[in-house]
């Protein structure tokens, strides 16, 4: 069974990528550049900072979803 913390994590994830695609449709529909586009711009200005922000990512979701209870 999952626990109550994990399905708020879950629940906090889902609402930031619903968000995400949510801002993306209305700076389409504005004529801006994407949410990924700005993304990946940053990430190719600052790569050290994109990496970092990937392997704390990517330690969070193996921590939430590989720790035994």
């Amino acid at each position: 069974m999952v626990g109550q913390g994990i399905r708020w994590v879950v629940i906090a994830l889902t609402m930031g990528f619903c968000l995400a695609a949510i801002t993306d449709m209305v700076l389409e529909a504005r004529g801006m550049r994407s949410v990924s586009a700005r993304i990946e711009a940053w990430s190719r200005t600052y790569p050290f900072y994109a990496g970092a922000m990937v392997l704390v990512f990517g330690a969070l979701l193996g921590h939430f979803f590989l720790h035994p209870y």
